[in-house]
């Protein structure tokens, strides 16, 4: 059965997002798009050909669809979020006339999830999906030294960003990209993992940044000084918001913290003055070939495939959880998890209620593959550090 959806209910649930409201939500148009995609994926599945939203009166028909769809907890966390969105259009907990009962019932469900999700990060056990991909930072790091490694190889200079003879056009595109992927993949692995925000990300001079308004400063820079100087400034995502409860019980978005600034370490700073020594010409740090900003989720599909040697799923979310549980696995002061959480864009309580999994890194000993990286690390003491002189 070929669904033909209703355009027009679409579109004016999608200008009803897109409008502003003074006490109400403030979507985002990826958002928008991926409630809609959701709408899209129910309507396909109890084969509805109307604009009608009764499927969703059905809660439990939808809940184990949704269970069968998504494995992970979050995911379906994030479903039902989106349907409360669909039934709320206005404003929270606002619902359309018809579905109070319904929405409240989903409203319910959603809360169920987040305290089961929130139970399971005060035990800092790990999920399924994160134990049985989980890997050592040494594994993480190694797969971006053998990156470096093959740029060496192919006559690249990493300090200088220079080659020593010209590029062939015809392999112009793939020396680029593995240039990009090392980039990416020290931008993950060195102390700046801030999920996926990098796939916007502008590039500007700091004078260039030092003219923009306040409401452009809102946005996510890799701001430039000099060759040995660069900053990450960061005016976006849910962590630069705080959020207040209006009088008349409704959420919103009140008042921007500002921006979260970050120094670039020195090796970093040496792999992004060799990719952007041939990224000069995009106003944007990573692009698609369109030369478009590159997106969070195309950049999620980027950080999988650079990392998919270790023959595990991994993105941008475990790794920040590894890197954090193998530097506090043991005590360590707040003044280190306070800086190691400002990098990472989140507080040193989240931090550690979400990304510390000490059981994991106690169980890298069980695995086989890790357990030989140990070894072999110990035997010819090599530091992680190493990898990268």
């Amino acid at each position: 059965m070929i669904i033909i959806y209703n355009m027009n209910f679409l579109e004016e649930l999608e200008n009803t997002f897109k409008t502003p409201m003074p006490k109400g939500r403030q979507l985002k148009e990826r958002t928008i798009i991926n409630i809609i995609s959701k709408l899209r994926i129910l309507w396909d599945h109890f084969k509805i050909d109307d604009e009608g939203l009764e499927c969703l009166k059905d809660i439990d028909k939808v809940h184990e669809f949704l269970k069968s769809r998504y494995k992970n907890p979050n995911s379906r966390k994030t479903a039902i979020s989106n349907i409360t969105t669909i039934l709320s259009p206005f404003c929270r907990d606002k619902w359309i006339v018809g579905f109070e009962e319904t929405g409240l019932k989903y409203r319910a469900l959603l809360t169920k999830y987040s305290e089961d999700i929130e139970a399971n990060a005060i035990n800092q056990t790990a999920s399924k999906k994160d134990s049985d991909n989980w890997t050592s930072s040494y594994n993480l790091k190694k797969v971006v030294a053998i990156l470096k490694n093959k740029i060496r190889q192919k006559g690249y200079n990493s300090l200088t960003g220079k080659r020593f003879k010209p590029i062939p056009a015809d392999k112009l595109t793939k020396h680029k990209d593995l240039i990009r992927d090392y980039m990416v993949g020290m931008l993950y692995t060195s102390g700046h993992n801030q999920r996926n925000i990098y796939g916007d990300m502008e590039v500007v001079s700091n004078k260039e940044y030092d003219m923009l308004s306040t409401k452009d400063q809102q946005k996510n820079y890799l701001v430039i000084f000099n060759k040995n100087r660069k900053e990450f400034r960061i005016g976006a995502g849910k962590e630069r918001w705080k959020y207040v409860r209006c009088g008349d019980g409704t959420m919103s978005k009140k008042v921007w913290q500002g921006v979260n600034v970050l120094p670039i370490n020195k090796q970093l700073n040496i792999a992004l003055n060799l990719y952007l020594n041939y990224h000069k010409d995009y106003p944007y740090l990573l692009t698609n070939s369109v030369g478009k900003p590159l997106g969070s989720d195309a950049l999620g599909k980027l950080i999988k495939k650079i990392f998919s040697s270790t023959g595990k799923d991994i993105g941008s979310s475990l790794i920040r959880k590894i890197l954090y549980s193998e530097q506090f696995a043991n005590d360590s002061t707040i003044v280190e998890k306070i800086d190691a959480s400002k990098a990472m864009g989140n507080t040193p309580n989240v931090a550690q209620k979400y990304y510390l999994k000490p059981e994991q890194v106690k169980n890298l000993n069980l695995n086989t593959a890790d357990k030989y990286t140990y070894v072999a690390t110990k035997k010819k003491e090599i530091s992680t550090t190493d990898l990268f002189n």
